[in-house]
């Protein structure tokens, strides 16, 4: 399994962007992107186009929109039901994928869970975006307030946007983001993590996140699309991780896996995402841990980014891996992944 940089948030002119299909392609890969999700709000207008410039410019383009409401808003995700599923494919269809046809103006506390479901039927993945983003009245509808009153429904969705804008390591609301995400795992709730940069504009202040997703052989929309609902994610600003758990008989556990609770071994290894950005932002690593609901390893580094450590799950619900580091000055987190989840017993 390899690890891509995508970036899942994305607006163009269809929407409140200022980026054209064209721009925005030509801009992730000027980021060094594999790909990108184009999420306008409440439109799928800039879809068949903006896959158009993806496949001239090898970049896969996960067809998405974003639902905005006044009670939250929420990225959904689809792809092509095709064999082939390049963007050719894509193209070559009549309609947009069905996850992407739901009304959103039938979207509301009373129905979001029912909607939620219904996106996950139709083979999208559906998900919080910026859910710790200030509302009323700064910006109505940018914060969770679905009033789910039970942790467990949030298991509706397939995945949690932990970091959200620019430099998103300075941006408190993503840490109120990184505790709510957190206490979802604590509660038994198996969400994929996600980073959206919310792309507007080509703007240059503050270093870049992407998320990576988890991919066996040659990457396509439909594998992408794939990798978040198995939760085969990380986030990352400037990074790369490859990491997994082996148990006592072997079998290899990686991000989003659900694990028998025993004794493993977590191994791996980190590298830079790209030198000349390492050396723009000041990213320097410093250590890589395991967090857990109750248990916080704290694990060396050889010369090369190699790490190895035996570690035991019987206490926890969850085991998140972290990269602790600093950027633009900053000590913080370079890197998030999905969690190892444990059997309930």
């Amino acid at each position: 399994m390899k690890f891509y940089p995508f970036e899942l948030h994305c607006h163009t002119r269809h929407s409140d962007g200022n980026f054209t299909p064209a721009t925005l392609v030509e801009a992730a890969k000027a980021a060094g992107l594999f790909g990108i999700s184009l999420t306008d709000h409440n439109a799928v207008s800039g879809l068949i186009e903006t896959a158009k410039e993806g496949e001239k410019n090898s970049l896969i383009v996960l067809l998405g929109t974003e639902w905005t409401t006044f009670y939250g808003h929420l990225t959904v995700y689809g792809a092509a039901n095709s064999a082939r599923d390049s963007n050719a494919e894509i193209l070559s269809l009549s309609g947009i994928p069905s996850a992407l046809k739901i009304d959103w103006r039938t979207v509301n506390p009373a129905t979001i869970i029912e909607r939620a479901k219904d996106v996950r039927a139709a083979g999208g993945c559906v998900g919080l975006a910026h859910p710790c983003r200030p509302g009323n009245p700064v910006c109505t509808g940018g914060y969770d307030e679905w009033n789910i009153k039970n942790d467990i429904d949030y298991g509706a969705f397939t995945h949690f946007e932990v970091w959200s804008g620019l430099s998103p390591q300075k941006d408190i609301t993503n840490r109120f983001a990184l505790e709510k995400y957190r206490r979802l795992c604590a509660a038994g709730v198996r969400l994929a993590c996600l980073s959206g940069r919310d792309w507007h504009s080509d703007e240059k202040i503050g270093a870049y996140a992407a998320t990576y997703l988890g991919i066996d052989g040659a990457p396509t929309a439909l594998k992408a699309l794939d990798s978040i609902k198995n939760r085969r994610t990380y986030i990352s600003v400037g990074v790369r991780l490859q990491a997994e758990l082996i148990g006592a008989d072997g079998r290899r556990y990686f991000f989003g896996d659900v694990i028998p609770k025993g004794k493993y071994v977590f191994c791996g290894s980190l590298s830079e995402f790209d030198r000349a950005y390492t050396q723009k932002y000041g990213v320097a690593v410093e250590k890589i841990c395991l967090r857990g609901n109750t248990a916080h390893y704290e694990i060396e580094l050889d010369g090369g980014g190699q790490f190895r450590a035996e570690i035991d799950t019987k206490d926890e619900a969850f085991l998140q891996t972290e990269v602790i580091g600093k950027i633009e000055g900053d000590r913080t987190e370079l890197l998030l992944a999905t969690p190892f989840f444990t059997e309930v017993r």
